[in-house]
């Protein structure tokens, strides 16, 4: 009898600890799930380095407005994008664009010299090196030069401030919104009143 309530007691204390056990176990297991995709851990570090000419410069139509080439060095340790945006100041018929996106296209009043290769997304923005696909390098030079085409710019400029701005951003790959990296602006010119 002795022996029954100790059996009895073992099989109790048992079936106490594999509740308890399977308790824990669903709650740890439940704690854990993650929806399916991927989880990245890590660190976003971007550094710029570029430069326009000096402001006191003459400006003239062919005048190379950048000063020191456009790099980005990235020093991220998860996967990332990055995109690049081009506005400027664009004459045409006595009628003047302030913010008149850069596209690549043939009748475009600046020339732009990608030193990568970057690929138009229809939205105003340049990808590396798609638009879906993460920076594959440690140093991704953007440009090294921008000017007004002498061919296509004459004095319908004259007088009318330039202005000309480059926005680079990033984000995480496929997780978050795009946030702005860094934002080069040249403004020149002399204003009519």
């Amino acid at each position: 009898m002795k022996n029954l309530k100790i059996i009895k007691g073992l099989i109790i204390i048992l079936l106490s600890i594999t509740i308890s056990v399977s308790t824990v176990y669903a709650w740890i297991n439940f704690s854990v799930d993650l929806p399916s995709g991927n989880l990245s851990v890590g660190e976003i570090d971007f550094t710029t380095n570029g430069s326009f000419i000096d402001l006191s410069t003459t400006f003239y139509p062919g005048r190379e407005l950048i000063d020191q080439a456009i790099i980005v060095t990235n020093e991220s340790t998860i996967d990332n994008q990055i995109r690049v945006m081009i506005s400027y100041t664009r004459v045409e018929d006595d009628i003047v664009y302030e913010n008149y996106f850069y596209k690549g296209e043939l009748s475009e009043h600046i020339v732009v010299n990608f030193n990568s290769n970057f690929v138009y997304g229809d939205d105003n923005y340049w990808y590396y090196p798609d638009k879906t696909s993460p920076l594959n390098l440690q140093t991704l030079p953007i440009l090294d030069s921008l000017y007004y085409d002498g061919d296509l710019v004459s004095n319908q400029y004259a007088n009318i401030p330039i202005h000309i701005n480059i926005v680079i951003q990033m984000k995480q790959s496929d997780y978050v919104s795009w946030s702005e990296l860094v934002s080069y602006n040249f403004v020149t010119g002399q204003p009519q009143y």
